[in-house]
């Protein structure tokens, strides 16, 4: 199998019994323990282009509802998106890609960010669209 290794930075042939030397091995630990770094180029699109990327981890890690409560005694629901995510690498990344947008977002726990600003919600409603 020929492959674009992300550790080597060019193609490679590996079998079934060396993709982890090509790829990285997945048993190095639990996904949401692993550190996640992202190279110096990967940075440089993320930066230049920070709504395809949210728009990505939204469609993976995230929704957009209605938030129902009552104020007042009264029914009231807005909408809102949330994100949540195991890793707190991936988590500083989307909340970053948010902090470069100017996107106003809340830490609900310590794996779920809120963004339900008026303002906010309709700037991310602008890119994300559905989900397929």
């Amino acid at each position: 199998m020929r492959v674009l290794s992300p550790l080597l930075g060019r193609a490679c042939n590996c079998s079934v019994r060396g993709a982890n030397v090509c790829l990285g091995d997945a048993r190095e630990a639990l996904r949401e323990r692993r550190r996640i770094e992202l190279a110096d180029w990967q940075r440089r699109i993320i930066e230049a282009m920070p709504r395809p990327f949210l728009r990505g981890l939204i469609h993976t890690d995230g929704w957009r509802g209605l938030n129902r409560v009552q104020v007042k005694g009264r029914p009231y629901a807005y909408p809102r998106y949330q994100f949540s995510n195991r890793s707190d690498d991936i988590g500083k990344l989307f909340t970053d890609a948010c902090d470069r947008l100017g996107v106003e977002w809340r830490q609900w726990t310590r794996y779920h960010v809120s963004i339900a600003r008026r303002g906010s919600v309709a700037m991310l409603d602008s890119f994300i669209g559905l989900k397929y």
